[in-house]
């Protein structure tokens, strides 16, 4: 029979807003990870991120960005804020084949490649623009 111990949690009162938590009192060495905390904060950024996630006009997310049809509010936004959205790019074209796979084409006509795989470094534009194409097609890589 396995029994495990509880695990406690301390939180830490850093201002009215603020605290840290952790997983072990402040004169204890802490541990080496903490996946209660890593799950917390990963839930509460899903929160975080699902009004844009669900909005008609949201074309690709991932972990911590969306791209989106149109802006967010002003007041969503701030290059330097914690919590809110930084705009990175304005896009004239995207192409999202699949999770961590897509190409995008900006404002100012730079390429942006993202494919997740041993074959990225095979990627081009005209690779996402031949799959987009035929969506069957296959690339011969020898």
């Amino acid at each position: 029979m396995l029994t495990m111990k509880p695990s406690l949690i301390f939180g830490e009162k850093l201002s009215d807003n603020y605290y840290r938590v952790t997983d072990t009192e402040r004169d204890e060495k802490p541990q080496i990870s903490a996946v209660q905390l890593a799950a917390a904060i990963t839930a509460a950024a899903c929160i975080h991120m699902y009004k844009n996630i669900n909005r008609p006009d949201c074309f690709y997310t991932d972990t911590d960005s969306t791209i989106l049809g149109s802006p967010l509010p002003e007041d969503e936004t701030s290059s330097t804020e914690l919590g809110k959205f930084k705009l990175e790019h304005r896009l004239k074209k995207g192409i999202f084949l699949a999770p961590k796979s897509y190409a995008l084409e900006t404002e100012e006509d730079v390429d942006i490649l993202k494919h997740k795989g041993a074959a990225k470094q095979f990627v081009n534009i005209e690779w996402f623009q031949s799959l987009l194409a035929d969506p069957n097609k296959k690339k011969d890589l020898s």
